[in-house]
């Protein structure tokens, strides 16, 4: 399991843990429902704050992984080359874009 998955170290050398936080207070919610449920608990006696928090826990979970980061990554990575390649294919943004980029 990766360590500080999601801590960002930023310019000044701190750290951002905000994500981490956020991720936490959900699953701090949502496990003693899921525990609930585990045990047997009837889920049609869940209130609608319990459900939604849980389900939001649930789906949470798919993108908390490394592939699904890999996948965000790879798919930027593309989109950035398409945008370069019809950037570069248009004369004057492809200009303007280097003029900004300065």
């Amino acid at each position: 399991m990766a360590r500080h998955y999601y801590t960002a170290r930023l310019n000044d050398g701190a750290t951002e843990t905000g994500v981490e936080e956020i991720l936490g207070r959900v699953e701090t919610t949502a496990i003693p429902v899921l525990k609930q449920l585990a045990s047997g608990a009837d889920p049609g006696t869940l209130s609608d704050d319990e459900r939604a928090m849980t389900a939001f826990h649930i789906a949470l979970q798919t993108v908390r992984v490394p592939r699904f980061r890999t996948s965000v990554e790879q798919m930027i990575s593309t989109v950035m080359a398409k945008v370069s390649i019809m950037t570069a294919n248009h004369p004057a943004a492809f200009a303007r874009t280097m003029r900004e980029d300065q």
